[in-house]
């Protein structure tokens, strides 16, 4: 049940009355006193009762203040003169959930734009580590993939700057399939990573296109002063959602009979392979699916992957390629 916004007030005032350094021990007629005093209405005994057992016990809440009754001085204290509910404790559960959003993070320990708050997730796992006196095994738990740096991060901070304030940019590019670099003038879109690489979708104003860039090839970039409008009918869900991979294509998306044998079955059933996927039928050590995608290199590799795990049964040109694809390779062993 939330807690409503008497009660929090409530709270905050019996925790200030008992972190008092002169009056350390406080009864339940002084906290009433000041209640009224700051509230400017009367609290029953039996309601500052349930607070502090709230402030106690309530794991919701998650104070769980160190309050105890001393029969001595018949009033309450903190059994703990550091705690405030103002420097709230960690509990078990937040500490395992930062420790692993810290993991999770220094996955991007590579990338400029980001680096600029290294400092401060080094300081919060440090933290956590002091407070909880964490052993090594304990603090390394999680291991996340680790991505090797890779070439264009330092573009990231120039291009989100452009395409937040709409502002068009000149790209010198190094296709994979060109001697010399081309120029480019864009409109910047949207920037998306696939795989440990991030890419550039952009409107080409000479080809009155959207096109999609590696970051990893970009030669120079420059801003300019010129702003454009995005396009109304560009909404990056719809334009992705045939594409498997980064490729984008204009043909209509085919669809895509695939089986699937052995352990490849599980795998392919607990990571679908396109959000488009669909199964056709199941048995303890057969798959088949369909899917519904753009024609793109990144699906030609992941059929590849799966080696003789996978077949391809339509459409009949996937099919084909892929067979010359395996008998180009045979042949070079």
């Amino acid at each position: 049940m939330p807690v409503n916004k008497d009660a929090l007030l409530r709270y905050r005032i019996i925790d200030s009355c008992l972190r008092k350094k002169y009056n350390r021990y406080i009864t339940l007629e002084q906290l009433q006193q000041e209640c009224y005093e700051l509230l400017g209405t009367e609290v029953s005994e039996r309601t500052i009762k349930s607070d502090l057992n709230a402030m106690r016990h309530d794991e919701v809440l998650g104070y769980l203040a160190p309050i105890e009754y001393s029969h001595a001085h018949r009033g309450y204290f903190y059994t703990d003169q550091s705690y405030s509910i103002e420097k709230l404790p960690f509990t078990e559960a937040d500490t395992q959930a930062v420790l692993f959003a810290v993991n999770m993070l220094s996955r991007f320990r590579g990338v400029p734009l980001l680096q600029q708050f290294q400092g401060a997730v080094d300081k919060l796992f440090n933290a956590m580590q002091s407070s909880r006196k964490l052993s090594k095994e304990e603090s390394h738990v999680v291991e996340m993939e680790s991505s090797p740096e890779v070439k264009g991060g330092e573009w990231l901070s120039e291009l989100i700057s452009a395409i937040i304030n709409r502002e068009a940019i000149g790209l010198t590019y190094q296709s994979f399939n060109r001697d010399e670099p081309v120029h480019y003038a864009l409109h910047p879109y949207l920037l998306k990573e696939y795989r440990n690489r991030w890419y550039l979708l952009a409107f080409d104003e000479e080809k009155a296109k959207i096109k999609t860039f590696g970051l990893d090839r970009i030669v120079h970039l420059e801003r300019s002063e010129r702003h454009f409008q995005l396009s109304p009918n560009f909404k990056p869900s719809d334009y992705f959602k045939y594409s498997y991979g980064i490729t984008y294509s204009e043909q209509a998306p085919m669809e895509v009979h695939l089986s699937f044998y052995g352990p490849s079955c599980h795998y392919v059933l607990t990571k679908p392979l396109h959000p488009s996927q669909q199964i056709i039928s199941q048995s303890p050590d057969s798959l088949e699916v369909k899917l519904k995608v753009l024609h793109s290199y990144e699906l030609l590799a992941d059929i590849l992957s799966f080696g003789d795990a996978c077949q391809v049964l339509g459409p009949s040109q996937l099919k084909k390629e892929v067979k010359t694809i395996l008998e180009q390779a045979l042949r070079k062993y």
